[in-house]
């Protein structure tokens, strides 16, 4: 008897989205069949540079509609078919009943109480939900139908000097992670450019987010590390440039070296 197709429900943004691609695409490499994922009309053209997802584009908020995205995807499959990875989103999400074995949490303004097993951090948390193994999280984000004159053109238009390159993005908006210390950032940067082109890919536009792995390909380095993903809690007053220091300078070091 042949399986029920079933769908992933993953609305976006972008950053979410390819936390998942590797389990895709093993998932794909695995059975010949690409997964079938809803997302939103919003996000859904980063599946436009991977052969192995097949995007249900629909025309929902990415999560102030995750409700209606339930009820079309479990009457299309059926719940039992349906998985959500970013679970706190779902509005059939039951949380435990045991105060000891649950945890308060806050996203975006939102108070969710959710297991504790279950939150290991943000990543992981979709990765085991998902059902994906996890030790594949850290493998590479394929995308395997790249652009090679929109990349080329975006490297033209940004790189302005033969310098080393060194890629800077510090997310210092939004809701969910804002990154307050963008100014030390940058003023620890600022002393290496005479002999670096240091650039800010947080101002670029790109016709799809991809494209900026033509910037990646012809980099020297970049800061923060492109393999590391941070959540810093909301309204940490720590100072962070100590540590950033460090690793500016060596990665600058590093690319002087090369």
């Amino acid at each position: 008897m042949a399986l029920k197709e079933s769908c992933c429900i993953h609305l976006g943004k972008y950053g979410d989205l390819m936390v998942l691609m590797p389990g895709w695409k093993h998932s794909f490499d695995k059975t010949g069949i690409r997964p079938l994922v809803m997302v939103s009309q919003e996000f859904a053209n980063l599946f436009d540079g991977v052969s192995y997802v097949r995007p249900w584009a629909v025309p929902l908020h990415w999560y102030g509609e995750c409700g209606k995205a339930r009820i079309i995807a479990d009457k299309e499959f059926g719940a039992e078919n349906v998985t959500f990875p970013k679970w706190w989103d779902d509005p059939t999400f039951v949380p435990p009943p045991v105060p000891s074995e649950k945890v308060n949490l806050t996203i975006r303004d939102k108070k969710v109480c959710v297991p504790k097993k279950s939150w290991f951090s943000y990543m992981s948390s979709q990765w085991t939900s998902a059902g994906f193994d996890i030790d594949r999280l850290f493998e590479p984000v394929v995308f395997d139908r790249r652009d090679m004159a929109r990349e080329q053109k975006l490297v033209a238009d940004t790189f302005k000097t033969r310098n080393p390159k060194i890629l800077v993005c510090c997310q210092k908006s939004g809701s969910s992670s804002p990154f307050p210390f963008d100014p030390e950032v940058h003023a620890l940067l600022r002393k290496y450019s005479d002999t670096h082109e240091v650039v800010d890919i947080s101002t670029l536009k790109a016709h799809r987010i991809y494209d900026l792995l033509g910037l990646y390909d012809r980099r020297r380095c970049s800061s923060p590390p492109t393999r590391r993903r941070c959540i810093w809690p909301a309204r940490r007053s720590f100072p962070i440039s100590p540590l950033f220091k460090t690793e500016a300078e060596a990665l600058c070091r590093a690319a002087s070296a090369t």
